[in-house]
Formats: structure tokens, sequence, C-alpha cells
């Protein structure tokens, strides 16, 4: 056997750079010669063609919007003249279609010119000169296997790539070099002939004939083809075919690249990226949904207020009272579904506080059974260890009585729920389904299962059911915010959810909270704050600072009635300008949080400057955000809205009479 003779390396080939902006060119032309390559500039598609008929053996660099013609227009008057070299496209926007088509037409690459593109630009060219490099060795290869038998099973036993010698009719394997036969497992070639190679589903022999019947008339062609190995896994190939002649007889010369790994990585791109756009589209929701819920909170704060004020400078035997409490029923309804929107958005009001979940689940289980029917079994397995969470419990109230409803409707017939703790090994799992993907912090959590024998879900109603007013139940059945309220009240306190379903199986919902120590836990509830008797309200100047219009009438309104001396302001600047200028004694100011010129926390800060001994109510449909980092002093409250003339009474009276420190 004769050795094979080394081939002179090809010296790297002249680039030809078309582009009409005569600037770029040169700013090119500076970047490439730098890196010792010789290039020519051509400013219009017609120069481009005489150039590359001159000097065929040359790599196309090319704009792909020219004056009087369009890169694709180039590139078919190259074909049509049987010289279209290797061509790289660049382009000023960047365009998946464009990428496609022109990669489709045979584009080594595809180059946008935006702000790194020159810096990219030789790093590319290296590339694909040592790309071509390798395919015109490849090239004298395949025409050197053709004249020398030796060299081409040296190069046959011992390329890299797998190699298939196939029959040009049936398809069928005739030889294969090793690399071909150890990619499936086999070996021997003997043994990859044995089986079906080209018949793994979804692709068949006959389209691997199709492939062949292309090459016989167009000349090489590369396709992805994805096959099985022995132990059936799956293994992706890029194929190119090429028809050759061995012995006289026509064969299909077949080379193919593993390419497992980088499919793989393309998977887990797409389903990272799938994970993404479902968390951006949650967090839209939520932003939507709080907006929306705010605004429509205020409306109806304004809506009580005055049905209130109504029923007050009314007979109480009067028929109309019926008519004002059933507008107010109304009313409180959809407040509470505005504080389900709100939840879900995570800017519900909320008093978390420290509790053993353990111990709250099971205050909860005998209100459960009552309103689960008779057919419908709960069971209760809690963890050995009652850990402790940071939560408000009628939060949790509102998570395990939602989860468990939803769960009862899943179920036909009979069934059961099961409530469950566990100590969580870890941190909790990436959610399924639930658009809560994200980089969980490194700590301790306890884990609750809900897990249900009902008629399951399948991936596209799974990837909806936190969505709000999204349900499957029939019309009048369901306002489609139970697993949105779910949703939000876990975010809002730090936690994580995990969903867990199929058609037929059942759903399990793992919610996990961050465990808090035991020690922090109060020994025993503080012992109420000691009160004035109560003084006359004609007495006390409150400062009302509110800037949404309705609110801030009908609480002037309210507090006129209560009998205090009222001054209302929609602008807090012109507040705190009043005190300034007047030296007033503000004996309490009512304040919103969340306003425009100015949050209620400045405002609050600002009016003491004034008057130090100014008492502060905080009112808002939304929490504490703005005063998460501050604690509320004893001179201070909030009000959750859409409050009641009583509940406003009692919380003026609580703080106005409680003794300052």
């Amino acid at each position: 056997m004769r050795s094979i003779e080394k081939s002179p390396s090809p010296p790297s080939r002249h680039i030809i750079v078309v582009d009409d902006d005569h600037g770029i060119g040169e700013l090119i032309r500076h970047k490439l010669s730098a890196k010792g390559y010789s290039l020519h500039i051509e400013t219009t598609g017609k120069g481009a063609i005489e150039r590359v008929i001159q000097t065929p053996k040359s790599l196309l660099l090319l704009d792909n919007t020219l004056a009087e013609m369009s890169g694709t227009e180039v590139i078919q008057r190259l074909e049509e003249h049987h010289c279209l070299p290797p061509f790289i496209i660049m382009t000023g926007q960047g365009s998946e279609e464009l990428a496609v088509e022109m990669m489709k037409c045979g584009a080594r690459d595809y180059l946008v010119k935006d702000i790194d593109f020159l810096d990219r630009l030789p790093t590319a060219i290296e590339r694909i000169m040592h790309l071509l490099t390798t395919e015109d060795t490849l090239t004298r290869t395949q025409e050197a296997l053709l004249r020398s038998e030796e060299q081409f099973k040296t190069l046959f036993m011992n390329v890299p790539v797998s190699i298939y010698i196939m029959d040009i009719d049936s398809a069928e394997i005739i030889d294969a070099n090793p690399q071909a036969y150890k990619v499936f497992g086999y070996s021997s070639v003997k043994e990859l002939q044995q089986n079906n190679l080209w018949d793994t589903p979804p692709y068949s022999r006959e389209e691997v004939l199709g492939w062949i019947k292309k090459v016989c008339r167009e000349g090489m062609q590369q396709f992805e083809w994805r096959n099985c190995t022995k132990d059936g896994n799956i293994v992706w190939e890029q194929m190119r075919l090429n028809c050759i002649e061995i012995d006289g007889i026509p064969r299909v010369l077949a080379t193919g690249t593993d390419i497992t790994d980088l499919k793989k990585a393309e998977a887990e791109k797409e389903k990272l990226l799938q994970q993404l756009l479902q968390s951006q589209k949650m967090e839209s929701i939520g932003r939507l949904a709080g907006g929306i819920a705010h605004d429509f909170n205020n409306a109806l704060g304004g809506m009580l207020g005055y049905i209130e004020l109504a029923r007050e400078k009314l007979p109480k035997e009067s028929a109309i009272q019926d008519d004002l409490h059933e507008i107010g029923t109304l009313a409180q309804r959809s407040a509470k579904l505005t504080q389900q929107l709100l939840a879900f958005a995570r800017k519900d009001v909320a008093s978390p506080r420290l509790i053993r979940l353990n111990r709250e689940i099971e205050k909860q289980l005998s209100m459960l059974r009552r309103i689960t029917r008779d057919s419908v079994e709960i069971s209760w397995t809690p963890a050995p260890h009652d850990f402790v969470i940071h939560l408000d419990p009628s939060q949790l109230s509102q998570i395990i009585m939602n989860l468990c409803i939803n769960a009862q409707d899943a179920i036909e017939g009979s069934g059961t729920i099961d409530i469950a703790t566990y100590a969580a090994h870890g941190s909790p799992p990436y959610a399924s389904g639930a658009g809560l993907q994200k980089q969980v912090p490194l700590q301790k959590y306890v884990q609750l299962t809900v897990r249900d024998t009902g008629s399951g879900m399948d991936k596209t109603t799974l990837s909806s059911i936190f969505e709000p007013f999204f349900t499957t139940k029939e019309v009048g059945r369901g306002t489609g915010l139970g697993l949105s309220t779910v949703y939000g009240i876990m975010r809002q306190n730090s936690g994580f959810i995990d969903v867990e379903s199929n058609p037929g199986t059942g759903t399990t919902f793992k919610l996990y909270f961050p465990v808090h120590e035991e020690k922090q836990l109060p020994l025993e509830e503080a012992a109420p704050k000691q009160q004035l008797p109560p003084q006359k309200k004609e007495k006390k100047v409150v400062l009302l600072v509110e800037d949404e219009p309705s609110i801030l009438s009908t609480t002037e309104k309210i507090l006129h009635h209560l009998g205090y001396t009222v001054i209302a302001e929609k602008n807090p600047n012109r507040a705190v300008e009043y005190v300034k200028q007047t030296h007033h004694t503000i004996d309490l100011l009512i304040t919103d949080v969340v306003m425009l010129e100015m949050n209620g926390l400045a405002l609050a800060k600002k009016i003491r400057q004034h008057s130090p001994h100014t008492k502060v109510l905080f009112m808002s449909g939304y929490t504490m955000e703005t005063l998460e980092d501050t604690e509320l002093t004893q001179n201070d409250a909030f009000i959750k809205k859409p409050f009641t003339i009583d509940s406003l009474t009692q919380h003026i009276e609580n703080i106005l009479h409680t003794v300052s420190k």
C-alpha cells in the first residue's frame, strides 16, 4: 500500500468586497489588509460580476442592498454564468427570513453590519477561509479516491467523519468506514448493513432515495438526518451526498458529521426561550391586572363612600335603604374580585407573620371538609416537624381553599384530595407550565403538596392555568381567578410553585415556602395598646391628601360627617406648602401611599418637619411596597382601600387616642 502524498496547502483566496458605501468598503479593506488578506473593492453589482468572472477562485463579501441590484440578483446572475464563488452576505438590518433565504442560496455566513461588525469580520473570514480550505482538501481527496484505491482506503478508514458508499438505486450501504459504524455502536460494516439505518421515524428509505435522485439531477446535496444507535439513542448527522463512480459503477458517497450535541443545545435553547417568554407574559399580565384593579378599587372606594353617606342621610325606614344596601353588597363583591387581581399582581394588602404551617393547615381542615361534597375524601399527612414560615394566615387559607375547590371540580364522581407537607431537600425545582422559571435562592424550604385524583390537564391547559380569568369550567361556575390568586400570593411571599399533571392521571400542586427559625416566633400576642378616652372630634384637624378626585371627595365628606375639621388637597406639594405657610397644627394626616408627584412616606416626612406631632394614616389598595424598608411608628397606621365609614372611624380613633411616645 502506497502512502498518500501530501498536497501543498492552497493559498488563501482573494476577497472581493461588494458595497456601494465607499466608506464602509475602505474600513473593511483596512481591517482585512491588516490581517494579511488580499482584496478588491467593488461598488456595483455589475462590477462585482465582472470581477468574479475574472477571478473565480475568490471569496465574495457581498452587501445585500446595492443601488442598482440586490445581493440576491448578483447571486442569481453568477449562477447563470456558472461561476458562483463561496460568498458571505452583509446587511444593515438583521432579518431571519433573509438569512434563511441566503443560506438556502449557499451563503457561507450572514453578517449584520452592527456596531461590532468590523470586530467580528476577521474572525468570520478566517473561519470561512479555513472551511474553504477544508472543503478544497476534501474535494481533492475525493478526486484522489477515484484515482488511487490505496489513497482512498487510507482516508476512508481514518477520516473523523462518517463515510457511506451507497447503492444509487436501493440506498443499500455497500461500504462504510469505522467512524460510521462506531457512531451507531456497531462493531463492523456487516452489522451496520443488517440494520435498517435509513428507516428511523419520521424518516424512511423512500426519503433517502428521493435525496439520491436529487443528487443525480442537481449535484451535491446537504441535509440533517436523524438515526438511532444500537442502544436506541438518537444520533443526528449533517449529511452531504455526492454522485461518484467506483470501478465504472455509479455510487453515492455520503459523508456524515455528528451534530447530536449541537441539536441538544438548540433544543435546550428553545426550551429556555419558551420559559422566558412565558415568564414575561405572566409578568406583563400581572402589571396590567394590577393597574386595572388599582383604578377600579379607587372607583369602588368612591362608590361605597357615597352609598354610606346617602344611607346616613336617609331615614332608616326609607324604601331606598334596601336598594342602597344591595348596591353596596354588589360593590363589596366587586372589591373582592379586585383583591384577587391585586393578589395575582403581588400588590394585595397582606399582614404576613411567622406561623407554624401544619398548625394553620389543621385549622382549615374542618371547613374544607364541610365545603367539599361527600364523595370527595380529604386526607392530611403532616410532616413530622411543624415548620415555621412567614405568611399571612388568610393568604394560606386562600391558597388551600382555591386548590381544593379546583381539585374537587376536577373529580368526577368520587375521589381523593391529598394534602401533605414535607421537608424539601435542596432548592425547589423550576416550575413546569407555570411560567415561574427563575433562579431559586439557596435556602431551606418546606413543601406543601395538594394532589387530586381528578381528570388532569394537557400541556396546553397547563401553560395557561395561572392567567387571570382563564378557566375550563362552565359559565357561571368560576371566575378564573383562583389559581392566579395562588400564583400572586406565592410570588409575593418569595415562594415557588410547581405543577404536575397529565390527562387522566390527576394533578399535583407543589408549593415551596422559605423556612424561618423557630426562635423568631413570638412567645405570646402583644398586649393591646393603652388608649385614652375618646376626645371631642371637632377639636381635631385632619389634612387629607389623595390624587384620585372621587376618593378625595367622598373621604372629605365622610370626615366632615364625623365632625372633623378637614383640609383636603389633591396635590401633595400644595399640602406641604399649606402647612408651611399657615403654621396650623395638624392632628392627623390621611394620605394615599402611591401618588404621582410624591409618595405618602415622603409627604409625611415633609409635613412633620413643620408639624412634628402630626400622626399619619396611610391608605392604599396596594401593599406598602414604598414603606417596605421603614417600620411604621406608634404615630402611624394603615387602612386598606376600599374602606367603610365604620372602618375609617375605628382607624382614626385608634391612632388619635393612642398615647404618643
